[in-house]
């Protein structure tokens, strides 16, 4: 795989044209998926164990390319994401000398039931709405022009994907929690820009933002094309 002539780590985009030619290859070569399209009622266990291989880095391509959506709608610079999400702490913070930090958690899960969480995925995203209100890893530092340096605390968003139910059920753990608030698209930027530092302390600290992203709205090509992903 060609790497960003920066660093080793490769860029989203090329990560995601490996995952999309490795998908590609074994669709249209691979002699045991062949040999399930001939007879589908014969899934064997090395069938699965390739498409295991092949979809490994899917879930991470995919926080990715929603987390580059998110920071879209507060208009910030998409080649500061983060090429490797959920390696530590949160899956985006997004420091700026002008803004306070903005930490989020990217939950791309789809209900698994009619319409409704599993247990274990209601339970994940609980989890990470538990990282946000302790603060894990929320102190940053902010550098002074005249040098001193000061820690700061970060606008709290959870972001999630759009799917029929996902709405409905952040409502519900809204009805649980005064410190949880669900934000339009339209109103992520206004949210930061009214949570901008006074004397050092954001306007409203403790306020997790809630938004939901339509997958119909996260275009690959569109997300990728710039200059810091080619």
């Amino acid at each position: 795989m060609s790497k960003n002539k920066n660093s080793e780590i490769p860029t989203i985009k090329e990560r995601y044209n490996e995952f999309n030619n490795d998908l590609h290859n074994y669709l249209t070569t691979n002699n045991n998926f062949r040999n399930y399209q001939d007879n589908p009622k014969e899934l064997t266990f090395d069938v699965m164990m390739d498409l295991k291989s092949v979809v490994s880095d899917v879930h991470n391509i995919v926080t990715l390319l929603t987390t580059l959506k998110f920071v879209e709608l507060f208009k910030g610079e998409k080649d500061k994401v983060d090429n490797n999400p959920n390696a530590k702490g949160y899956d985006l913070v997004y420091p700026s000398n002008d803004n306070p930090v903005i930490i989020a958690e990217i939950k791309c899960n789809k209900p698994c039931g009619k319409n409704n969480f599993e247990s274990n995925q209601i339970k994940a995203i609980k989890k990470d709405i538990e990282n946000l209100k302790s603060e894990k890893n929320t102190s940053q530092i902010l550098h002074e022009p005249d040098g001193d340096e000061k820690f700061i605390k970060a606008i709290k968003f959870m972001v999630l994907l759009e799917y029929t139910g996902v709405k409905d059920h952040m409502v519900k753990i809204k009805e649980k929690d005064d410190r949880i608030r669900i934000v339009k698209n339209e109103e992520v930027d206004t949210v930061i820009n009214k949570n901008k530092y006074e004397d050092g302390n954001l306007v409203n600290p403790d306020c997790i933002h809630v938004v939901c992203i339509p997958p119909g709205d996260i275009s690959i090509s569109e997300l990728l094309d710039n200059q810091a992903y080619t």
